[in-house]
């Protein structure tokens, strides 16, 4: 689930940037190879000149390296949020519908709606993960409890990140920081989940559901387990 112009962008660079790197791959291999045979054999200024073009190649390799694994996270990071409801998998819409349509209710209610949505979606929450304010990084506590969560699931499972931000701030702001809480969490997920499990995230934005006197309480993400229908 790539977003249309960023994900194509990233893409094409990335094919770029594995075409250069594996170009100095080459060159590096190739200078190594004249360095081993040039010890004795060249004059001190050509080995020197030698020496220089493999330290250039060396450093090269290694930015284009970086920048390889840079773009390769940033797409597996596109391909996991979701920005809209079109863009969920199928089994987490209805589930994104009903958690959307439960704002504006109250705290207390949370625990009925959430008994109706087992039964009726086969779906439940493993973890509730609370953020500082304006924070979307995971605390120690909650990476490791994250592959005991994937545990719970079978494969063909998708479990489901949803992000929530408190309405200190403004909106826009707090969508922003919903869905990176969202998204660094199905990233964390993502890292230990099998091959045959499903993983996404998407946010809701700023909400009052989950304590609307006590703005922290609203500041989490929930790690949703969805059944394979």
């Amino acid at each position: 689930l790539v977003s249309g112009a960023d994900g194509d962008l990233a893409r094409k660079e990335l094919a770029e940037v594995k075409g250069q790197r594996d170009r100095l791959a080459a060159d590096f291999a190739k200078l190594q190879r004249e360095l081993a045979s040039a010890a004795g054999g060249r004059s001190q200024e050509e080995y020197a000149d030698l020496q220089r073009q493999f330290e250039e190649a060396k450093r090269s390799s290694g930015f284009f390296e970086k920048r390889v694994r840079e773009l390769e996270a940033e797409l597996a990071g596109l391909r996991i949020f979701a920005k809209s409801e079109g863009e969920l998998l199928p089994d987490a819409v209805e589930l994104f519908r009903t958690l959307r349509g439960l704002e504006g209710t109250k705290d207390a209610d949370n625990m009925t709606a959430y008994s109706d949505i087992g039964v009726k979606l086969g779906a439940r929450v493993l973890r509730t993960l609370d953020f500082p304010t304006g924070s979307s990084e995971l605390t120690p506590d909650d990476i490791q409890a994250i592959p005991a969560l994937v545990d719970q699931a079978e494969d063909g499972d998708l479990i489901l990140v949803v992000g929530y931000a408190s309405t200190t701030g403004n909106p826009e702001s707090n969508r922003v920081l919903s869905s990176d809480r969202a998204t660094a969490a199905a990233q964390a997920v993502s890292t230990v989940k099998r091959p045959g499990q499903l993983v996404q995230a998407v946010y809701i934005g700023q909400t009052t559901r989950f304590g609307g006197s006590s703005p922290e309480r609203n500041q989490i993400c929930e790690i949703w387990h969805i059944k394979k229908k």
